[in-house]
């Protein structure tokens, strides 16, 4: 179980990204981008060169809630289908993490469905 924290909380967030590089995050969990995964979060730094930052809780080493909350989410059933287009030939990543169901292409950014998501949507339904 990892943490996720709640749209208004003030927060420091410490991620480790390439190797062993890592990077500190201070700032306020702003509202869900469209694009965003379910694994990740946005936070407005009140940095004018680097505005907002995108954080994936699979990424986190640290995470203090100044004031706030967060919620625990459950990464553990985290399943990733790859899915090749019909017209294009191009494969996306459809992510399906209790219940939330995401992909890379830039239609589910916009309509938060698409076609690759729900081939696997139903695909997953089968299997129960």
């Amino acid at each position: 179980m990892r943490s996720m924290p709640s749209v208004g909380s003030s927060i420091m967030v410490r991620t480790q990204y390439h190797g062993s590089r890592e990077y500190t995050t201070r700032g306020t969990v702003i509202p869900r981008m469209p694009w965003l995964t379910p694994t990740q979060f946005a936070v407005a730094t009140g940095n004018p060169d680097f505005p907002k930052a995108v954080i994936d809780i699979s990424r986190v080493v640290d995470l203090k809630i100044v004031s706030g909350s967060a919620v625990s989410v459950d990464t553990s059933s985290t399943r990733q289908f790859r899915v090749t287009s019909k017209s294009t030939g191009k494969s996306y990543i459809v992510s399906a993490i209790g219940g939330q169901i995401s992909c890379t292409c830039t239609g589910f950014s916009y309509r938060r469905t698409c076609k690759h998501s729900q081939a696997v949507s139903k695909k997953i339904t089968h299997e129960n």
